[in-house]
């Protein structure tokens, strides 16, 4: 495993949640389990030159679609709780690749739309298919 894994959810994913006024335990493990099944905690640029950038592997146009997002009225709130609690410049993609805080933010927010409610914390498979639904999609490998 990563020499990440023991800090990634104390010291990077709980702080961030919390900084955005959006943890609790489920949120937490969804976030977690994204960063272990995109990337093992290892990988900061997407194997074989894809566009793909930081532990949860997140693409420019959902970064981009995630930004959109912040700028819809009842928004703006969250985008400054995201700018107030990223390192760095938050609305910057190439950060991704070296910045966990901000890309464990970005993780989030990207689950946000979904209208359903995340899973029991304890549901790994509810969290899997939330993150396959929401995250990575049907098509998605």
């Amino acid at each position: 495993m990563s020499y990440l894994f023991p800090f990634i959810v104390p010291d990077v994913i709980a702080p961030v949640l919390t900084g955005l006024d959006l943890w609790d335990p489920a949120a937490e493990k969804l976030v977690l389990g994204t960063a272990l099944v995109e990337s093992g905690l290892r990988r900061s640029r997407q194997m074989g030159g894809g566009p793909a950038r930081g532990i949860f592997q997140m693409e420019p146009a959902t970064f981009k679609d995630i930004e959109r997002y912040l700028l819809k009225p009842g928004k703006l709130d969250l985008r400054a709780r995201a700018a107030k609690n990223c390192i760095g410049d938050p609305f910057d993609f190439g950060e991704l690749a070296g910045n966990d805080f901000l890309a464990a933010a970005f993780c989030r927010l990207k689950y946000l739309p979904d209208p359903h409610p995340l899973p029991d914390p304890d549901d790994i498979e509810g969290l899997a298919a939330y993150w396959k639904r929401t995250y990575n999609s049907p098509l998605g490998a």
